[in-house]
């Protein structure tokens, strides 16, 4: 005949369910619920003082992802922890804790991956407070040769850049843009001796009649920011 469970079996039974959704609803807002002050932080704070730079855009980017990462996992064994403390056999405080741990994989689509990506930019946000993205400052001659830099913002042709050194600065010319509107380039560029020249459309460049300067701005291949500015004189009516 089937054991019919006592009263104290039912109770204990009843407690282990109570003590699951009780962790489940904890396990459902660890990742959601640390907060953004820099005492519930620290450990994430330690961790970037102590990453080596130079901070460009890229490494900030990855560094915080898997700093994300870390803190998910970090959630996962402390929700298991915890559920072991209530006496849940191993098995089951593993099943309650996986959505923390699966939320961590880049490709997680349910509510918890939410949570992970929110973790993401808590992290990022933290990281920008601390470190300011390295910018590369570089040379360019606007117009090379020309005295004045002297442009027409109506005109339909094209602004050649020159970038000192630019041959050997290893630049991504898909991030490259130049003037306020970030005019992208007509064509991969040339070299000439040291030096890589550029060419965008004028009234792509966003450069009005009055305008002084004009910028130019991108990343190396390795996420480094660079920009690199020079006088201009807007003529034309």
């Amino acid at each position: 005949m089937p054991t019919i469970a006592t009263s104290t079996g039912r109770t204990r039974l009843l407690l282990l369910i109570l003590a699951a959704v009780a962790s489940a609803v904890l396990a459902f807002s660890m990742i959601g619920s640390a907060s953004s002050n820099d005492d519930n932080n620290q450990g994430i704070i330690d961790a970037i003082d102590g990453l080596t730079p130079p901070h460009t855009v890229g490494q900030i980017v990855e560094e915080s992802i898997e700093l994300a990462r870390e803190r998910v996992e970090e959630d996962y064994f402390a929700c298991f922890d915890f559920n072991i403390s209530l006496g849940l056999p191993p098995f089951l405080a593993e099943v309650i804790c996986l959505p923390i741990r699966d939320s961590g994989l880049p490709e997680a689509q349910n509510r918890q991956g939410d949570r992970y990506h929110q973790a993401v930019l808590d992290v990022l946000a933290i990281h920008l407070s601390h470190h300011q993205p390295t910018v590369q400052d570089v040379d360019i001659d606007i117009k090379p040769g020309s005295g004045s830099n002297s442009i027409n913002p109506k005109s339909k042709g094209v602004i050649p850049i020159a970038i000192s050194g630019g041959a050997s600065l290893d630049l991504d010319l898909s991030t490259i843009e130049f003037g306020p509107d970030g005019a992208t380039l007509v064509h991969q560029g040339h070299v000439e001796g040291d030096d890589l020249i550029l060419h965008f459309r004028t009234q792509e460049t966003g450069i009005q009649k009055g305008d002084t300067e004009a910028c130019i701005t991108g990343q190396t291949t390795s996420g480094t920011d660079i920009e690199g500015c020079d006088s201009i004189k807007t003529v034309g009516k």
